[in-house]
């Protein structure tokens, strides 16, 4: 059995992506399917760092954002999303997978559209509470649309909906406390707040909490993931505010498998964002 996975390029459409594989090989090894492949085909991103540890084949592609807002990307954009259609319409026939399973995001566009011509079966899965756009587009084209939040059934055919939840890796809820030490850094004598903003870090989060900062770390031991654009700025910004970054603010650009199941361990709140 040949499964095409598909998603956007950033860690929100990526680490679903690893957990539905790790399940499907689980459920693969549990029925006695030793034929199952697993494949990607989309733009690379993060899939290079996740997906390719996880043995599925990258099939990697062009994909141009369809943006909702100026930015002269748009020019190069609008010349990578027939490109990256061709290129996945080619990596589709050589694959020819028996299901297509799609994450959302800009970069699963082309890679549906190409099972689709094949009338390879297509289930589709959105995240948000308000679905993006290009799920609205391809749901459609799917024969399941799977969701996390109710709320975003309105936006659906009603009669191939699935509230099913958002895919999560196991592991992130086995962190170890004593292990942070080593992974994070953690100090453990005061109480923690993990600030995280996704893979790429939310720049209104990182703000706000440079603006309280003094005050939180007198009672707080902070760890930190800003994303890489904002992570030289924060630090920057730390140095200007304390002269140095404090021992108990632990600055990540990006935080691995490991370190994101011990800093949910160790913490007593955590400031996030959703979509």
């Amino acid at each position: 059995m040949r499964i095409l996975l598909t998603g956007g390029g950033t860690g929100g459409h990526i680490t679903p992506l690893v957990a539905i594989a790790r399940e499907l090989k689980k459920i693969g090894k549990e029925k006695g399917i030793n034929n199952l492949e697993l494949f990607y085909v989309g733009p690379d991103g993060m899939a290079k760092d996740f997906l390719a540890k996880e043995g599925i084949v990258l099939k990697t592609i062009l994909a141009g954002k369809m943006r909702r807002y100026f930015s002269l990307k748009i020019f190069t954009d609008i010349l990578k999303i027939p490109i990256g259609l061709i290129q996945a319409i080619w990596r589709v026939f050589w694959i020819m997978p028996d299901v297509c399973f799609g994450k959302g995001g800009y970069g699963s566009f082309s890679a549906v559209i190409a099972c689709w011509i094949f009338r390879v079966q297509i289930l589709i899965h959105e995240s948000d509470s308000i679905p993006g756009s290009v799920n609205r587009k391809l749901s459609d084209l799917a024969k399941r649309v799977a969701i996390s939040f109710s709320t975003a059934e309105n936006f659906f055919p009603q009669e191939k909906i699935a509230l099913v939840g958002n895919p999560i890796r196991d592991s992130v809820s086995n962190g170890q406390r004593d292990r942070a030490g080593k992974t994070l850094g953690f100090l453990g004598n005061k109480p923690a707040i993990f600030i995280f903003g996704g893979s790429q870090g939310a720049q209104t989060i990182n703000q706000a909490i440079l603006g309280i900062s003094k005050d939180l770390l007198e009672k707080y031991e902070i760890i930190w993931q800003t994303g890489e654009k904002n992570h030289e700025g924060v630090l920057e910004s730390l140095k200007n505010i304390f002269g140095q970054v404090s021992a108990g603010c632990h600055v990540f650009n990006f935080l691995n498998e490991e370190q994101v199941a011990d800093a949910f361990a160790v913490s007593d709140l955590i400031i996030s964002r959703a979509g």
